[in-house]
This record gives structure tokens, sequence and C-alpha cells, in this order.
């Protein structure tokens, strides 16, 4: 039921508004590696939450709130004198989505594309919108954010884009509807060999 059972534990399972399952999970090990000098390390920091999308469990969304720890690294000469446990197999670095989960939003998008595979995950239990299935698309096959693409070839667009962010948001959603129907990857490297990204 959990992500990875190696490197998460199951604290606790909640109903939220008789709608959603919460998972709260913990890291399995008393420890963490530091992730510049390699050191292991036990001692603990300080501990925050972070909260993430998972997988639907029978058509039913679920949320993880995940108990994450910092830690102390044990050498003198590192520069990371604090540093966050790291969980590769469940959650990558600042992302909102567990690994499966964005796994899967990226099969559905490279099947259907933005408008078709958002109608299927939201059938499935999968609250994702046409950009989001977009932009996990992007990130898996390494071509730069639309945001980027948009605004165009030179400095002179950048601050166009910072003055009337309305129209650079307008722009990008054209963008967005133009590649939609297509298929995904193919219509994003178009995109990318059409638009010089900025500087």
């Amino acid at each position: 039921m959990v992500p990875d059972a190696g490197e998460v534990v199951l604290d606790q399972l909640m109903i939220e508004e008789q709608s959603r399952l919460v998972m709260v999970l913990r890291a399995a090990g008393v420890g963490s590696i530091c992730p510049e000098c390699q050191q292991a390390s036990r001692r603990t920091h300080s501990r925050y939450l972070r909260r993430l999308n998972d997988l639907p469990w029978e058509g039913i969304p679920v949320r993880i709130e995940l108990r994450v720890r910092r830690f102390f690294c044990e050498r003198d000469d590192c520069g990371h004198h604090i540093f966050v446990e790291r969980l590769p197999k469940t959650v990558q670095r600042y992302a909102r989505r567990t690994c499966r989960l964005r796994k899967v939003l990226e099969q559905i998008m490279q099947a259907l594309g933005g408008s078709a595979g958002s109608r299927l995950a939201e059938q499935l239990g999968i609250l994702a919108s046409g950009p989001t299935l977009l932009e996990c698309t992007r990130s898996a096959s390494g071509v730069p954010p639309i945001s980027r693409l948009a605004r165009g070839r030179g400095n002179r667009s950048y601050c166009h884009a910072r003055i009337y962010p309305r129209r650079a948001l307008a722009h990008s959603s054209r963008l967005i509807r133009g590649i939609r129907g297509l298929g995904a990857l193919e219509s994003l490297q178009r995109l990318q060999s059409a638009v010089t990204p900025a500087c």
C-alpha cells in the first residue's frame, strides 16, 4: 500500500471528509546519508511535513503526509552542515507527487495527450489537469518549461512578460491548447525547435 516499503513506514491511516484517504508515513531508516560527502548521520536537527498526492485506492483519492527529518552532517569540512533525508524511490526533491503517480501520469499523457488524458485520470480518481500532464511529460523528457519557451528569444520578451503577465499567460495557454490534441513528446519537441529559449 505504501509507495516503497523499504524506504517508508505507515504510521497512521485516516479518512478525510469521507472522500479521501490520508496516509501518514515516515522514513524507515534510523539515520540518513549526506548527499555531498556521503557520510552517515543519526543526529536529527528537526522535522517537517510534506503533503503528497499518491495513486488512488479503489477510485478514492489518496494523500500522503510524509514526516521528513533534517540531519546534522558529522563532517566539519562538508558544505552541507544540515541536510534533508532523501527518499528517491518514494518522492523526488521538491515534488508534490509520489514517483509511482508521476510515472502513471507520464504513461497516460504519452498514450492520450492532455485533454483525453485528464478525463481518464479523473475517472481513475487522479486529480490532474491537462497542463499538469504536460508538465509531467516535459520533466520526464528534459524539455524546458513552456513558460520559459513562451517568453521568446530575448531579454525584451522576458521584460514584456514581467510587465504584462496576463498577456504572457494568454500566450502560454494558446501554446498549450495548440499542442494538447497532438502526441505529447512530438509536439513538445516541435515547440522547442520552433521557439528559441530565453537566455
